[in-house]
């Protein structure tokens, strides 16, 4: 959990705990997707408020029958496929037609 900061200035360890994501992460978003900082000898900090906004330009609407959304509700089998799927995959795959070993 972030600790309150006078000033609203954030450590990258802070943006991390409030996004959720590993803080090596945030040092990728400050340098490859522009999330302004302000840097201190070596230290870098995120202000609060260009946090913020910066996030509302991120905001993606997903359609409801969005293939992603799709997928991602999809019900997962555990574990190995079994021989008789692996066995009609190849088979779609190939356009069905089974030919022996062979000959």
């Amino acid at each position: 959990m972030p600790r309150e900061i006078s000033g609203g200035l954030l450590s990258p360890k802070d943006v991390a705990d409030l996004l959720g994501v590993p803080y090596t992460s945030i040092y990728a978003l400050i340098h490859r997707w522009g999330l302004p900082a302000f840097k201190f000898g070596k230290h870098l900090r995120v202000r609060q408020e260009d946090l913020e906004q910066w996030l509302e330009t991120k905001r993606v609407e997903i359609p409801d029958d969005s293939p992603i959304l799709v997928d991602l509700l999809a019900p997962r089998r555990r574990g190995r496929p079994s021989v008789s799927s692996a066995r009609h995959n190849r088979q779609t795959v190939s356009g069905g037609s089974r030919t022996a070993k062979g000959t």
